[in-house]
């Protein structure tokens, strides 16, 4: 196991603390959200946490929540009424906890679940941590097909520039 990968399973495992019994759970997408479902599952069939729901942020995660057995505690956020805690990963951090999230395009529905958890946990391990951001990832911004020339004129208005990203491989991604 690399150093990288130590330092995202104790972040992980850091996670677990705020999460308890008959918690509704919204899990994050990506390498380290996976990290730290897998530690969740250890809890849930160990005894440890219970009454638990899991509401994902992207079919990934969807995917590895049924792979681990666990379908029966999936729910969408119409099927619950609140999130007590959210659990995701992010692509980059400054020193001020700035972050960049959604690189691996499901930034919508991560944004969605994460703004509506009572608590957002945030995993991170220090080669996602920067000075400043964006430092490797560009910034993602998610926009319905309909719109796309109107955010890229406008963002190229102020000075930036935007690329066109299809779906295809990895949760959607180009490329991954």
């Amino acid at each position: 196991m690399s150093g990288v990968d130590i330092a995202r399973e104790a972040a992980a495992k850091e996670a677990l603390k705020y999460v308890r019994s008959g918690y509704v759970i919204g899990v994050g997408t990506g390498s380290t959200a996976m990290v730290f479902l897998r530690e969740l599952y250890k809890l849930i069939i160990n005894g440890d946490v219970n009454n638990v729901v899991l509401v994902p942020t992207s079919t990934e995660t969807e995917i590895e929540v049924v792979r681990l057995g666990l379908a029966n505690l999936l729910r969408y956020p119409w099927q619950v009424d609140h999130i007590d805690v959210a659990v995701d990963g992010a692509d980059e951090v400054d020193r001020r906890k700035n972050l960049i999230k959604g690189g691996g395009a499901a930034l919508t529905r991560e944004k969605i679940i994460d703004y509506w958890a009572r608590e957002f946990v945030v995993i991170v391990d220090e080669s996602k941590v920067f000075d400043s951001i964006p430092s490797k990832h560009p910034i993602p911004i998610e926009v319905i097909p309909f719109a796309w020339t109107i955010v890229k004129a406008r963002l190229e208005e102020l000075g930036g520039t935007a690329e066109l990203r299809f779906g295809g491989g990895k949760r959607g991604a180009c490329g991954d």
